[in-house]
């Protein structure tokens, strides 16, 4: 397509957008397997922890952390296709 006068925009931009979306559904799905280990390990062991600690505090990530992984996992994802991108010629 470089031939034919596309722009490296035309060419870098869809590996870019990849990158991006990837690494968001990949942080998204992670925090969701996290959260039904997180839910399961909790319904396993709460009964014999009750007497230790608190199980009522026990909580899962807070929504603005898990908000922030899925970010980060989106540029982390954007800087991989920046970095695939280079090497389109």
């Amino acid at each position: 397509m470089h031939l034919m006068g596309a722009p490296m925009s035309l060419l870098r931009g869809p590996l870019v957008v990849e990158g991006f979306l990837q690494g968001g559904l990949g942080a998204a799905l992670a925090l969701a397997l996290l959260y039904a280990a997180f839910e399961i390990a909790r319904a396993q062991f709460a009964p014999s922890l009750s007497g230790l600690i608190d199980t009522a505090s026990l909580g899962f990530l807070p929504a603005s952390l898990s908000a922030l992984l899925v970010v980060g996992g989106m540029g982390v994802g954007c800087l991989g296709g920046l970095i695939a991108a280079r090497h389109v010629r």
